[in-house]
This record gives structure tokens, sequence and C-alpha cells, in this order.
């Protein structure tokens, strides 16, 4: 049958059978895998209207023996086994259409290849559903309506955030207690929300302690609140699925029971068979919440975890696990990375569609995160050893006196430093502008001669470096160079 809706009507109404459907529509047939139904006994029920009947022909080419079943005479164009459903057919009602009015295709077996359409094909399909260009001059003098603002400096319905942290940093608790905000048009670390039903996909605790975190996190807000309708969890914790799954039963019932806002924790849960860290499965799963929130009009929110190690030597936007796409695509970034105070973590925005904000610290105070302007936000925690990592200096400790190939020097830093590709790229440049590294020939980068102030003590010489804002480098220098430069700090 095609479609999820559909094939949940089916398995209801047809118990002894096993019901199926494809992803994509009926235009997609032909990217589906069908080996696995090759040989078996397959009746194909299609929609009643043209999509549908050639959607079952394809599906006949590539299962041979297969049969298609003709839908009722009277049925209105579209109808399918959800409306039959709706119209009280039986088991029986169905079983008995099928047996009187299936018959075996005689469509013949054809690889994918025939059914793909041609490049003039997929031109005008691709041409027919791409959205209107737009003259800006009406755009300036009829603006869209603006959508509406679910968090006040946040988020906007129908857009996506992302909230970022490390494992094992309440993240579950924060996006718990921002999905009661929302659900109550209460306040959330300092920004107010606006009252919207919630969906929270739940796909890490057992429903009896996501139950007891809601209950703590409502004592704590003053006592209960929360009205029928207001906050609904989908506890899908062992459910193993993809998004996409999810997305189809979510974007049908939204048709009758509209969100506001629909959570995600965490979001490698739904994964599926996609690798966080290839931009093209992360790409697709991004495309599929745009398209959850494109059609049921609410905001998506996701819980996502940080690289391995510590982040303070990373931008912010670089600090989420996987592939870029993750966190790049979303909206509105926001992360919680750890403050050197116990329990505090420095909260900081890189938003698309609202006016930056300043970093600040928001400490947990169980089972709340509670914002404290007392605390410094650049005051995060550090490795121990320092943080060479955040200034150009923890370049050129690494470089040393060894040429080094620019993607090995990019590597080290990232393994040994914590520093983002970005970051090093940034710092790179200002040594680079400075004089105080060049590539060879070869693109071997090093500090050059004139760019070292060796000073002899303890049996060895040592390149000082000056940096800037009072900041020197101590480097040590080549063997036998006793050059001198003097430079002003």
């Amino acid at each position: 049958v095609e479609g999820e809706k559909t094939a949940d009507a089916g398995r209801r109404l047809l118990p002894g059978w096993v019901v199926l459907t494809w992803p994509g529509g009926a235009k997609a047939v032909a990217k589906a895998d069908w080996e696995p139904l090759k040989g078996r006994a397959v009746t194909i029920w299609p929609d009643a209207d043209d999509p549908g009947f050639t959607a079952a022909q394809k599906i006949a080419g590539f299962l041979p023996g297969s049969r298609i079943v003709t839908p009722p005479a009277e049925a209105q164009k579209g109808w399918d086994l959800a409306d039959a459903e709706a119209q009280c057919w039986t088991a029986e009602n169905v079983a008995d259409h099928i047996a009187k009015f299936s018959a075996c295709s005689d469509t013949p077996s054809l690889p994918a290849s025939e059914y793909l359409p041609t490049e003039g094909e997929a031109c005008v399909e691709a041409s027919s559903t791409l959205p209107p260009w737009v003259d800006v001059a009406a755009c300036i003098a009829n603006p869209e309506p603006m959508p509406e603002i679910l968090i006040d400096g946040l988020l906007h319905r129908g857009t996506k955030m992302v909230l970022g942290g490390g494992s094992k940093t309440n993240k579950t608790w924060a996006l718990m207690d921002l999905a009661w905000a929302v659900s109550q048009g209460e306040f959330w670390l300092g920004h107010k929300c606006t009252k919207a039903r919630v969906l929270y996909l739940n796909m890490e605790l057992l429903p009896a302690f996501f139950g007891l975190r809601v209950r703590e996190i409502e004592a704590a807000r003053g006592g209960p609140r929360t009205q029928p309708g207001d906050f609904v969890a989908w506890n899908l914790r062992g459910v193993r699925a993809d998004l996409l799954r999810f997305s189809v039963e979510i974007r049908e019932r939204a048709k009758d029971e509209p969100f506001g806002l629909v959570v995600v924790d965490p979001i490698y849960k739904a994964l599926g068979d996609r690798d966080e860290n290839k931009a093209g499965d992360m790409g697709k799963l991004m495309d599929e919440l745009e398209t959850l929130c494109r059609e049921t009009g609410a905001a998506v929110i996701f819980g996502a975890h940080f690289s391995k190690g510590n982040q303070a030597g990373k931008e912010s936007i670089d600090r989420i696990s996987g592939s870029g796409a993750t966190a790049r695509d979303a909206d509105t970034i926001l992360t919680f990375t750890r403050h050197e105070q116990d329990d505090a973590f420095v909260v900081e925005g890189t938003l698309r569609n609202f006016k930056s904000f300043d970093p600040y610290v928001a400490r947990f105070s169980f089972p709340r995160f509670m914002r404290d302007d007392t605390l410094d936000p650049a005051k995060l925690k550090e490795p121990k050893g320092g943080r060479p990592g955040r200034e150009p200096a923890g370049l050129l400790e690494l470089l040393g006196d060894r040429p080094i190939a620019l993607k090995e020097w990019r590597r080290e830093a990232q393994d040994r430093l914590g520093i983002s590709r970005q970051s090093f790229d940034r710092m790179r440049s200002k040594l680079v502008s400075r004089g105080l590294i060049a590539p060879d020939s070869n693109g071997m980068w090093s500090m050059p001669k004139t760019a070292q102030n060796p000073v002899s003590g303890g049996g060895h010489h040592v390149a000082h470096i000056p940096l800037g804002n009072g900041q020197w480098a101590a480097i040590p220098a080549k063997d036998g160079d006793n050059s001198h430069e003097e430079y002003s700090g």
C-alpha cells in the first residue's frame, strides 16, 4: 500500500497479512529495494488515482506474479485502505474485496533503470515542485508575515534549534524544563515562552523516570499546572526506527492535534542506519526535520552531544559531535559548556533570526538550570595544564623547530590541543600576518629565522616570539642558530 497511514490501517484490517509500504510516495517506487519480496505472494492495493495505479504497475514490474487490487468503482479520487477503515470496513469486507477484485498482473519484470525518469522528465518534475521566483521589490512592498516567536530571543515557530552539551551534563533536564515552560507560557533562563502544545520524543528515559522528572520540575516551579493536552510525551526508548518513521506519524497526527513545539531527545537515537559523521546522512536527517517544521508549523528542538574532550579551545559552533551539518543547519544553536565552577555552564547562542546575545552562566540547581549573572562566562573549565590551544602560542609550541605539512599540523592541533579547523585557520592567519610563520616552496610550514629571538640558558636556545597584547611564546630554537632579533612586545 502507499503511505504509512494506509499501512497502519491495512495492518488493522488484515491481521493475517504483512502490510508494507515504501518511502517517498508514488513517484519514488524505483528508489525502493524490492528484492526481499521476490518469490513471495504479493498483493498490491493502490490508491484510487492515476499516480497510485502507475505505482502499482511499476511495483508489479519488479515483482512478477503479484496481484493488483482494483479499488471500489464508487471510490473517490485518492481513496485508500485508511478511507476504508474510516468507512467502517471490516476485515471480512477487505478480504472479500481482494478475493473478488484483484488479478495477477501481466506486467513483465523490468529493472529499476527502466522506471527512472529521463533527464528531461526529471527537470519537468523538479520545476513543477520548486518554489516560484519572487521579486524583491514585492517583498519590500508586501512583506511576508513573520512567524510567531515561541521563545523570546531564541526561536520562532517553524524553525529549528539544537541544544548541545557534554555527556551527562543534565541536557535532558534542560530540555524538559524548556518544554514545560513552553507548554505553560513561562520563562526559561530569562527567555519568555509563548504558550503552545508540546510533543516530546523521549528516546532515552524509561516512562516512569520521565514522569518523575516532569513532576520534579513542576513542583520546583510552584506546583501542578499542566492540563490535559498541554504536554504530550511519546516514550520511544528501545524502539529501533529512524526519524522518518516518527515524522510521518507526527505529521499525520498534527493535522488533528497541532503542536507548537516538538522536542527530539536525543537526536542520535533517531539516526537509524545513518552515520552522524557523514554530512550527506546528517543533511538528510536535517531535511526531515525541516519537512516536519514546514508541514506542521511547529518549531523543532533537538538535543545533541558535544564531541569528546575539553571544549574550551573550540568555537561554540564546533563543539557538537559528528558532521557539521547537524549544528549548522539549525536556526538556533545553544551550547552549554562547563564553567570553572561546579554545576555551572556557560550558555552561548549562535542565532540566524535574532540579534546575538552575550554569553551568560546557568547553574544547575536540581531539578532546573537557573541563570547566575554573578559568574563570569569567560571562565570556562580548562583542561589540566592550562589552555595553550586558545592562543596562537599553542600553535607555535606545536610547530617547534621542525617544518611540517599543513594537514599534519592541523591534525595535531585538533588531536593534542582540541583546536577546531576554523580556529586553527584563524590563528594561522594571525601568525602569518605578523611574519612569524611561512611555508616553503614545498608547502612545509616553519618559523623563519628572522622570527626567532634565541636566548641562551640551560645549555639550549629559546626563541621568544611576540604575539601581541603583551604575550610572548618561548620556543626551542634550532641548534647553532645564534642570531638575535629584538622585538617590542
